[in-house]
């Protein structure tokens, strides 16, 4: 088993974001990862605790990781509070019914990656057409 380290993982995971993603038509590329637990591309989509500073990101990416992919990973607006806060809301429904989903099938959050289909930001709002 080789491990690799976090930071490279998630390196090569944005500049493969940045090579393929060359349009971003009405949605806007996301610029810094929030800290603590958060989808990719927005966060880092690993593990981070559940505090609201949250753990550093764990050193190495895990071995095999469970990906589980959702639609888009917020609007704009949403995603610059989170920035300057510093960290993602956690009292929202995804969450809730994601926490909830983990623990049925018994997956450990550190064994998760967590990314969306569409890797920007809508315009504003988190709903509606995209």
């Amino acid at each position: 088993m080789d491990l690799r380290l976090t930071e490279d993982v998630i390196a090569e995971l944005l500049a493969e974001r940045d090579r393929i993603v060359t349009d971003y038509g009405s949605i806007n590329q996301t610029r810094d990862l929030v800290s603590w637990t958060s989808l990719f591309p927005g966060g880092a989509g690993l593990w981070q605790g559940n505090e609201k500073l949250g753990e550093p990101l764990p050193k190495f990416f895990p071995d095999r990781p469970y990906m589980f992919v959702a639609h888009n990973y917020d609007g704009s607006k949403s995603y610059d509070r989170m920035l300057k806060r510093g960290w993602e809301r956690r009292d929202t429904a995804f969450w809730e019914t994601f926490w909830a989903y983990l623990a049925y099938v018994s997956i450990q959050p550190t064994n998760v990656f967590m990314t969306n289909v569409f890797m920007g930001l809508r315009t504003g709002a988190a709903v509606g057409k995209m």
